[in-house]
């Protein structure tokens, strides 16, 4: 054999077994073995440090196990090379809510000023983002005034997203009508929106807690089972999260072993340092 064919073959099946690994590498994200996928894709990095998708899909495997500096880091690496890849900076502004719960009072306002500014630079690559206006309308109307919560720019963004995304508009009405305690136009919307957004399933946890906080925890349990039986995204709350939740609908119920069960099996799910104390909490409290 010559020594050009060799070298055609060994790159060429280099190629077949990059390949092989990416496509593994993002079956275990999309089954949401996150472990996984975040050792797999650093092992693609170290392949090909500049490849903006490996690089995009590491930053949200490390956000997914809690790992929210190092995704930090890798947003930063990715948008110096990739200046206009508009969904890390999407991710970047969840990273920055995350580390609020990390960082000292003192550093708090500039977290959240940073998740602010990163939701600003996606609506600046594309004012029609539907989850960046959905960011900036959440903040806006869930924020604390002084960290910038201001209900009527949570309406003006909601005024964007019933042009571009009408079945996102229903869900942000949702939430509108329950910060606003008009239960009877929440339910409405977030039914709504559960009908029209038919390929992700979080409208259905939107609405369990919504029940939840209205104490109907028979409408909360049963929402939240459709939830679990529906099509799941990446950003998505946690398996620690979803357990933490069910555990505290089946303690409202009276449920205490069910509800002590989930809440140990959010203990064994990764959670962050935040829910790990909560379930601690709750596991104490039944």
């Amino acid at each position: 054999m010559s020594r050009s064919l060799f070298f055609v073959l060994l790159l060429s099946w280099q190629a077949m077994v990059s390949g092989d690994d990416l496509t593994g590498a993002i079956a275990d994200f999309d089954n949401r073995d996150y472990q996984s996928a975040a050792s797999k894709f650093e092992k693609l990095r170290s392949k090909n440090s500049k490849d903006a998708d490996i690089l995009f899909y590491l930053a949200k495997s490390q956000y997914k196990t809690n790992n929210y500096r190092e995704a930090n880091a890798t947003i930063e690496y990715l948008t110096d090379l990739h200046p206009d890849y508009k969904e890390a900076y999407n991710l970047a502004g969840m990273v920055y809510m995350a580390l609020l719960a990390e960082v000292n009072i003192f550093k708090k306002m500039g977290m959240a000023r940073s998740a602010i500014d990163s939701w600003q630079r996606v609506l600046d690559l594309d004012a029609n983002h539907v989850m960046g206006n959905y960011a900036f309308f959440s903040y806006y109307l869930n924020a604390p005034g002084l960290a910038g919560g201001d209900i009527e720019k949570a309406r003006e963004v909601l005024a964007r997203l019933e042009k571009i995304s009408p079945p996102y508009a229903e869900l942000a009405k949702g939430l509108l009508n329950s910060k606003l305690d008009n239960t009877v136009e929440a339910e409405k919307h977030y039914l709504r929106a559960t009908q029209l957004i038919e390929d992700h399933a979080g409208p259905h946890l939107a609405i369990a807690q919504f029940y939840f906080k209205n104490d109907e925890f028979k409408k909360s349990l049963a929402s939240f089972e459709r939830y679990q039986q529906g099509n799941k995204v990446w950003q998505d709350p946690s398996d620690a999260i979803a357990f933490y939740f069910l555990g505290n609908i089946h303690a409202k119920l009276g449920n205490i072993e069910l509800a002590r069960k989930n809440f140990t099996s959010a203990l064994s799910a990764f959670p962050n340092k935040q829910i790990q104390g909560l379930v601690k909490d709750a596991l104490g409290d039944l």
